[in-house]
């Protein structure tokens, strides 16, 4: 009896955690670049088990945003910041590696069925405003999340 109530307790145990969502941040897609007066960051995040509740997906990335980015110091640094967000899946895994090149092309913009949402930052012209704007895969209207300065446009 103690057997079976064991193995019951390790299988709702085991269920559970196959559903947690958890998020993953790709350091081969992180990416720096700079050019003129604008210097920009780029950054993936593969998203593992993602809830299939838009709203559930949005708190919990929108969480997750807040957990890890200083919005402060990158305003200061950066002109732009864009961190793209997809779903784990076989074709796109979290060991992702784009191949540019050759006959078998495979970058992950591409799989666009695996695209979530985009949370990204940039200022205005001559530094007036920093806009911060989440916008998720099918729907058209973005969310400002947070806004610096006065309005530029």
């Amino acid at each position: 009896m103690k057997y079976i109530i064991s193995l019951f307790l390790l299988t709702i145990v085991m269920s559970c955690n196959e559903n947690k969502t958890e998020f993953y941040s790709a350091p081969q897609f992180r990416r720096e670049s700079s050019y003129e007066n604008h210097k920009d960051y780029n950054d993936v995040i593969f998203v593992i088990n993602p809830p299939t509740d838009d709203e559930k997906l949005y708190n919990l990335m929108r969480n997750y945003n807040d957990e890890t980015i200083a919005h402060d110091s990158v305003e200061k640094k950066y002109t732009s910041y864009h961190r793209m967000f997809f779903k784990e899946s076989s074709k796109t895994p979290r060991t992702f590696i784009e191949d540019p090149g050759g006959f078998s092309v495979d970058i992950l913009d591409d799989h666009v069925e695996d695209y979530l949402a985009t949370y990204s930052m940039r200022a205005c012209p001559n530094n007036q405003k920093m806009e911060w704007r989440f916008s998720q895969k099918g729907k058209t209207e973005k969310y400002v999340v947070r806004s610096v300065r006065n309005k530029c446009y």
